[in-house]
């Protein structure tokens, strides 16, 4: 391990050692959100049942003392964990798998499925916006603060369709 935040399910080395520690309780709720995923086929789905069910991410201590993280998950941090392959036991530099020092938290057949789910959900996803053009600045504009704008949409009394972008945060309920 080169450093920075822990993923989920794991603690940082200690002392002289690189290799990450299995947090027993984490690593559990990993497998669970794994799992939950294959059973929903859905990261909307997934989101709504972390959220309902209080499962939120890593809480940790910064070296400074500060307390970090133990927010509810959001769709990015969902897609981030399932792809992440620290939790088959590799480390991931330049684009490159390696074998690391620690532990899977995941089996390689339960990896995979999610995977094959993810891939098969990203490729129905790209045909749908393929034959439905209706959001040509989708991903391609950004706010002041560099985050994405999404397109929603609005109907007036008379029916009338509005279609617009707005800030993600802000479509998510989170204010500055």
């Amino acid at each position: 391990w080169m450093g920075g935040t822990p993923p989920l399910g794991y603690d940082p080395p200690v002392g002289d050692s690189r290799a990450l520690i299995v947090n027993t309780s984490e690593a559990e709720t990993v497998r669970t959100i794994f799992r939950a995923y294959l059973s929903f086929g859905s990261v909307h789905a997934l989101e709504r049942h972390l959220r309902a069910r209080g499962i939120r991410s890593k809480r940790w201590t910064t070296m400074k003392g500060r307390t970090v993280g133990g927010s509810p998950f959001h769709r990015g941090a969902l897609f981030h964990l399932l792809r992440n392959r620290t939790y088959l036991g590799m480390i991931v530099h330049k684009g490159m798998a390696h074998p690391g020092m620690h532990p899977a938290i995941v089996d390689a057949e339960l990896f995979e499925a999610v995977q094959a789910k993810l891939d098969a959900n990203c490729r129905r996803r790209a045909e749908h916006r393929a034959h439905n053009p209706r959001a040509p600045l989708a991903g391609r504009i950004f706010d002041a603060d560099g985050n994405p704008m999404s397109p929603t949409v609005a109907h007036g009394k008379s029916g009338r369709t509005y279609r617009y972008y707005v800030s993600t945060p802000l479509q998510q309920g989170c204010h500055r």
